[in-house]
């Protein structure tokens, strides 16, 4: 397209203006108003699909990892103690290929491993193997150890319900 001011067509309605150059009515035509309704209706559809995605709450998931009576050998589980409760909550990082020491735990407990594989032996000879993700309702009163064989450590969280006052392990 040339520019040169000589050989522009000038516009009947504006002299300074091209005549090629549409420009918009301050009062808007039927030909608008039409284009007008068409593109709020393609936004109310759009706006009517897409706003229950936007406005609906996230759903919670609830999932039960542990629930017993019973330690993880089988026996019931002791009364909670009288006197004032004490929460405890713990993170054990196990070293690969390394064996803790015999201890035995005087208040119920419960852990979820989060990393390695843990295997906790008991003094009469039990064995329970862990992955991660897997939950323990642990031996209270009874010795007991935990071994790491794998090449990465254990991580384990560890919940206890004990009293205050009350040590959350006693070694042999």
């Amino acid at each position: 397209m040339e520019n040169n001011p000589a050989t522009i067509k000038k516009s009947p309605f504006c002299p300074h203006l091209p005549s090629n150059l549409r420009l918009r009515p301050a009062i808007p035509s039927v030909y608008a108003a039409a284009h007008m309704r068409k593109y709020c209706l393609a936004l109310l559809f759009a706006l009517s699909v897409l706003a229950p995605a936007c406005t609906e709450p996230a759903k919670v998931e609830v999932k039960k990892l542990a629930q017993s009576e019973t330690m993880w050998d089988g026996t019931p589980l002791p009364a909670y103690p009288a006197g004032q409760p004490e929460i405890t909550i713990i993170k054990v990082t196990i070293p690969p290929h390394s064996t803790l020491a015999w201890h035995k735990h005087p208040s119920i407990n419960a852990g979820y491993l989060l990393s390695g594989t843990l295997t906790v032996v008991s003094e009469n000879g039990k064995q329970l193997t862990l992955k991660p993700g897997d939950t323990l309702i642990e031996l209270v009163n009874k010795y007991h150890y935990g071994r790491n064989d794998g090449a990465d450590p254990v991580e384990i969280v560890v919940f206890y319900a004990g009293k205050h006052g009350v040590p959350l392990s006693i070694a042999k």
